[in-house]
């Protein structure tokens, strides 16, 4: 039976794996950043503070 190769002479074994690895190790870093560093926990305030600029922003056009 003829192997197929890919490109890089890597069977599509070895690519899934590498892709199926990668695609895990990039889930898993993510997560590890959303518990670590908690960019999301005051995204609530963030978001207030900005409505708040932007209003004060129209309001200073309007007069």
């Amino acid at each position: 039976t003829k192997i197929l190769k890919m490109s890089v002479n890597m069977s599509w074994t070895r690519s899934l794996t590498f892709i199926s690895v990668s695609f895990i190790t990039m889930l898993l870093g993510a997560q590890v950043v959303h518990e670590i560093y908690k960019p999301l926990s005051d995204l609530h305030e963030y978001v207030e503070h900005e409505r708040h600029k932007n209003l004060q922003l129209k309001s200073n056009e309007i007069k």
